[in-house]
């Protein structure tokens, strides 16, 4: 559409659709549409960007568009949305080219955009003029912070009484030492309450990702001796479930730039993962190494497990997504842990790969840079990779 109208603007003809229908097709859609030329003289706005702007076309267009306007009445959201870094707050959502994407809060009138801006091309090459799309994201945005806000109490709420529920069976099962089957009992009842606490602690963590409040600080790490312990850690608990653990450190201290409590939360999840849907007398391998080729350090965690099918790998990192198999395996799961592990190694400027053969097992690759330039500036929330 923007292409057939760039040929008209440069002077170009189309059987297909002439300017005049492409202003009329404009007109009907819920996005708003503004067209400048390149002096930023208004040439069109259809009806949606009269409603989320708080403008009246007959005010605007042939009106050349300057950031001192800013403030008049008349021009409503119009001046900060075609000149953004005059908002109150703007986060630039494309890295570089075309088109731009731009998420932006507005004061007067109180909103939150989502703008893309296409240049169009004249015939000499020249940019002649922009259409810039103007999606309104504020309604969708309470109502996501609403959710969010609803999740993170509830399990606020939750943790509490849980909490203590898993003291009160501790404080039973030693009680009743001389009692075997009331023992047990109280030990289930323990373990549940864990598995319980688990989760919500899981749910909040996800729900504070999405708002961007997860938080991060940055320090120092040293990753060879954070893996090491880890690997103990799990090791110990592997053992219990008749599963093997190897550790193969690097020859020398690897050092990044990391938060601890994160990158610990985020491998715990992937060897817990890798001891519950293993197999019998199953095995799991860790080893870090430096990429040869690429300023980043791989974590590489192997297992003999249940293994993914093709047809649930691209919903792997899904919030509350959990394949059939392991479903059946452990039906009690939040399906975050991938999730939360996958946003804290892209805010530290990493990845988390995943290949796996349903039945023979799964080798999930963490990576870190080694250069701090290579961490994003800003915290950010990834799904659906």
């Amino acid at each position: 559409m923007i292409q057939l109208f760039q040929k008209k603007m440069s002077g170009g003809e189309s059987n297909e659709l002439g300017m005049e229908a492409f202003l009329e097709l404009v007109k009907v859609l819920e996005d708003g549409v503004v067209l400048y030329a390149a002096d930023f003289t208004i040439l069109s706005v259809n009806r949606s960007a009269e409603r989320i702007l708080g403008i009246q076309k007959e005010n605007v267009e042939r009106k050349k568009i300057t950031p001192d306007l800013k403030g008049q009445e008349i021009y409503g959201g119009l001046i900060e949305t075609i000149f953004p870094s005059l908002a109150p707050v703007v986060v630039q959502i494309s890295e570089s080219g075309w088109p731009q994407i731009t998420d932006m809060e507005l004061e007067i009138p109180p909103l939150k955009l989502r703008t893309t801006l296409t240049p169009l091309v004249g015939r000499n090459g020249g940019t002649v003029g922009f259409v810039k799309i103007i999606r309104d994201k504020t309604r969708e945005n309470e109502l996501f912070a609403s959710k969010r806000e609803f999740l993170d109490v509830t399990a606020h709420q939750l943790r509490t009484p849980v909490t203590a529920m898993g003291w009160a069976f501790e404080s039973l099962a030693k009680e009743l030492e001389g009692n075997p089957n009331a023992k047990q009992i109280a030990d289930q009842g323990k373990n549940l309450t864990e598995r319980s606490l688990k989760i919500i602690n899981d749910l909040l963590d996800a729900t504070r990702i999405e708002g961007g409040k997860f938080g991060y600080t940055f320090a120092e790490v040293n990753l060879t001796e954070l893996i090491g312990g880890l690997a103990r850690e799990a090791g110990r608990v592997a053992e219990a479930w008749g599963i093997t653990l190897t550790h193969t450190p690097p020859a020398e201290p690897i050092m990044i730039q990391g938060d601890v409590g994160r990158i610990t939360m985020a491998l715990s999840n992937i060897l817990d993962n890798a001891i519950k849907y293993n197999t019998e007398h199953g095995n799991i391998s860790v080893s870090v190494e430096k990429d040869a080729k690429e300023p980043f350090v791989k974590v590489i965690i192997q297992d003999t497990g249940i293994g993914i099918p093709e047809k649930e790998m691209g919903m792997l990192f899904r919030k509350f997504t959990r394949g059939e198999k392991a479903k059946e395996l452990e039906p009690n799961g939040s399906g975050l842990g991938l999730y939360i592990a996958k946003n804290i190694a892209k805010n530290h400027g990493g990845d988390v790969l995943f290949q796996s053969i349903p039945s023979r097992g799964s080798i999930v690759t963490v990576t870190f840079p080694t250069d701090p330039r290579l961490r994003p500036k800003r915290e950010t929330t990834y799904e659906n990779e």
